[in-house]
């Protein structure tokens, strides 16, 4: 099974681009790990992350740089030669599901309406 839940923030503006008219979205993905620096900080991870489709249009839509996520997604491999001969491999995450981790911000329109339901000045 290739399953992989991370929590953590998005590094990077998110940008929905188009290929081959498939919605994408590539994000750069920290997450704390149970490793500690000697300063005894927690150290960070960064994972490459992608997604298509209307998960890809979604992401771009709700979240910006720094929001927190949570993001279910596959382990995906890539491997290619360089111009000077070198093979190169990377490993990255394609994200099929995500979860919000902090609430939706009110609009202006909503706390307006919020502060009309309350009126504690009525008489009875």
């Amino acid at each position: 099974m290739n399953v992989c839940s991370f929590i953590g923030r998005i590094c990077n503006e998110v940008k929905l681009e188009k290929a081959n008219e498939t919605s994408v979205v590539g994000i750069n993905f920290a997450l704390k790990t149970d490793r500690k620096n000697q300063d005894g900080s927690y150290r960070t991870a960064f994972l490459n992350c992608k997604a298509f489709g209307t998960t890809a249009e979604k992401i771009a839509q709700y979240f910006k740089k720094g929001d927190p996520i949570a993001i279910t997604a596959k382990v995906t491999d890539e491997s290619y030669t360089t111009q000077d001969g070198k093979n190169v491999s990377k490993i990255g995450f394609i994200i099929f599901g995500f979860d919000f981790l902090k609430p939706k911000e009110k609009t202006q329109t909503q706390a307006q309406s919020q502060q009309s339901d309350n009126d504690d000045d009525i008489p009875f």
